[in-house]
């Protein structure tokens, strides 16, 4: 209905043809004889049939309110070999082979999918990971982009995916794969493992758990950090604890009880930093949006470890205005010892006058291109830079509607003009005196 309704406001369909449309009748004579069924068709029924031939309806686990037991794993392939390591309560389980001549010819992606699905197919056959939370890391970020979206392009990565999201569904379990980096799996010992070196990382006795950082955020990893971010975000940026997502996030700044005894909190706006940990970022998302929706003129700066980021980048560019770059780990402030990089976004206060949200204006956008080519041909320190341009986006909100407009846009949106065209006005003949 409101198709139609749209389509009659811009004049392309009648009332009469509306009503036409709406008292037709279903007539099965017109149904086609046969249809052409697209080359994907017999793949998906198959799938069907994978994921539902259980006898009765397994239970999937939507949330988790007590965890009892994850297990940390990584896994990596070579092209002659491939590893993996996952870490138990009664110790660390290590998956080490090589290829046959079938996986020759095979792709580097279908490589590292392979040992991902087989090394937890091989521990549900064996009733390892039941009714459990699994944390796999992979260097390969097909692997992960493949999981997310439940679909590939490539026959062989789909079947994968299938087999994947089967076992997932029969074990009860949650699987979670998330990309890092390749230096990360080279220090934790799985890439020696998939060339059948056993003498690195875990291998020589250090605990899984320092390179699996899913819980600690930026600060927690680095403490010098903070400092980069009071001078890139100004003096008055406030960088909140866990607890504070709910409370200061929210402009409360404490509060006070009235003559009746009820309870009156303090509005204050403010610039927050948001550093959530990565297994913990989707929450922090979910509580940033409702704090957005309810205070309009604060400023919110998210900063997160590129970790995990199927639980939370889709709500990330969702809720962002602008997502500025990912800072590489070659920084004072973010070295190469925490091998993988910073994605950075600023939710900006909304508007008095259009578009309201400055989410993806173009001159905003432009911007945005323009800083991240420089940095990625020059490799300068991003701090001055980046200070430059949130110190230059926070004065918009401030500005009046004609200078909002001639700041966001290459052209003026349509509507009525603000100011007269060139060369209008009024002509005035000259006197000869």
């Amino acid at each position: 209905m409101v198709y139609l309704e749209e389509a009659k406001t811009k004049g392309l369909m009648t009332t009469a043809d509306i009503d036409h449309l709406m008292n037709l009748k279903y007539d099965p004579k017109l149904r086609p004889k046969s249809v052409k069924a697209r080359p994907r068709f017999i793949k998906s029924v198959d799938a069907l049939h994978s994921l539902f031939s259980c006898e009765e309806p397994p239970s999937v686990t939507v949330r988790t309110a007590d965890v009892q037991f994850i297990v940390y794993g990584f896994a990596d392939a070579s092209k002659s070999g491939f590893g993996a390591s996952l870490e138990y309560v009664d110790g660390v389980r290590y998956r080490v082979g090589t290829w046959s001549s079938d996986e020759d010819n095979a792709s580097s992606n279908f490589r590292e999918f392979a040992n991902v699905v087989e090394t937890i197919e091989e521990d549900v056959a064996n009733d390892r990971l039941k009714n459990s939370t699994l944390i796999l890391a992979t260097d390969n970020s097909t692997v992960e982009s493949a999981l997310f979206k439940g679909n590939s392009s490539s026959e062989l990565l789909f079947n994968l995916v299938v087999r994947f999201k089967t076992m997932e569904l029969h074990s009860g379990s949650k699987f979670i794969v998330t990309h890092v980096s390749g230096e990360r799996m080279k220090q934790q010992g799985t890439d020696g493992i998939s060339r059948g070196q056993l003498r690195e990382g875990i291998a020589l006795g250090t605990s899984m758990l320092c390179y699996c950082p899913w819980g600690l955020s930026a600060s927690q990893r680095h403490p010098p950090i903070i400092k980069w971010y009071h001078q890139t975000f100004g003096p008055n940026l406030e960088v909140l604890s866990l607890s504070q997502w709910f409370t200061r996030g929210h402009d409360h700044d404490n509060g006070f009880y009235d003559e009746k005894g009820m309870f009156r909190l303090i509005i204050k706006h403010g610039t927050y930093l948001w550093e959530p940990p990565p297994a913990a970022a989707d929450a922090a998302l979910e509580e940033l949006r409702k704090a957005r929706l309810k205070r309009r003129q604060s400023t919110h700066v998210i900063i997160i470890p590129r970790l995990c980021t199927t639980l939370w980048l889709k709500q990330f560019y969702i809720a962002a205005d602008i997502v500025l770059y990912y800072l590489p780990p070659v920084h004072s402030h973010w070295p190469a010892s925490m091998h993988e990089p910073l994605v950075i976004a600023i939710l900006f206060p909304y508007s008095r006058y259009f578009p309201w949200q400055f989410k993806n204006t173009p001159r905003l956008l432009s911007d945005r291109r323009k800083m991240q080519k420089v940095l990625q041909e020059t490799g300068v320190d991003s701090g001055g830079m980046l200070r430059e341009f949130f110190v230059s986006t926070r004065k918009i909100s401030c500005l009046s509607e004609h200078l909002v407009r001639k700041l966001l846009y290459f052209r003026q949106p349509d509507g009525v003009p603000y100011s007269s065209p060139r060369g209008a006005g009024v002509k005035r003949k000259q006197s000869s005196q």
